[in-house]
């Protein structure tokens, strides 16, 4: 994350990270996903507020999937 916020890499490479991450969304994933939203979510959302926006939406589609059919 350092990297990214001395704009060594860009928000498309980060992206790709979290993408990558939330294909499995398993405990670890997200917990990776949490850390990097933390440290660079606010360079992320000024870099690009709509990919962000559409990637924590894809994500809160997911949690809420995942919490319906662990119910069952």
């Amino acid at each position: 994350m350092k990297y990214f916020t001395s704009q060594v890499f860009s928000a498309v490479l980060m992206y790709d990270i979290l993408e990558k991450l939330s294909e499995r969304f398993e405990e670890k994933e997200v917990e990776l996903i949490l850390l990097i939203l933390r440290s660079v979510g606010f360079s992320l959302r000024k870099d690009n507020p709509l990919s962000l926006k559409e990637f924590i939406l894809r994500l809160q589609k997911m949690a809420g999937e995942a919490t319906h059919c662990k119910n069952r």
